[in-house]
């Protein structure tokens, strides 16, 4: 059928978040991981370019005037690693769900679960940036047409 031949919606189907439950055994139970919405997404983005924009231009200036390129980390001071580092807590807070689809944690609490369980914050993260389009990967199979 051409495209042309396709009929017109009388209304949009029917949209929700993406979610997946992850067990979390350290935590004696399973998790619901949602995707952002887009604004979301988005501001969380922000808060983590920012953070290494000032390094990134360092180093392309380093870059032109001819000068052996230094490492990103080096260019970037403690604020910069700490609003970096404040990126994945903020995006747990908003995408790991407990019973009654409530926020688990704050991310000031995400903050302390990386001092006792690294690894969770690890498998949580990369569920939750899969599920709002937050890797690559994930944002060109969506623009394919997948899902």
């Amino acid at each position: 059928m051409a495209e042309q031949d396709l009929p017109i919606l009388q209304a949009g189907p029917a949209l929700s978040l993406r979610k997946e439950r992850v067990p979390v055994p350290e935590l004696g139970g399973s998790v619901i991981v949602v995707g952002l919405l887009a604004s979301e997404a988005f501001a969380l983005e922000a808060i983590k370019q920012q953070a290494t924009r000032r390094a990134l231009v360092e180093l392309s200036e380093e870059r032109a005037n001819g000068a052996e390129p230094g490492a990103v980390a080096a260019a970037m001071d403690f604020e910069d690693w700490r609003q970096y580092g404040r990126y994945v807590p903020e995006l747990l807070a908003r995408a790991v769900k407990g019973k009654g689809d409530l926020a688990l944690y704050t991310a000031d609490e995400w903050e302390l679960m990386g001092q006792h369980h690294a690894g969770v914050i690890e498998r949580l993260q990369a569920v939750a940036e899969r599920l709002s389009g937050l890797n690559g990967r994930e944002r060109e199979k969506n623009s394919a047409g997948q899902s």
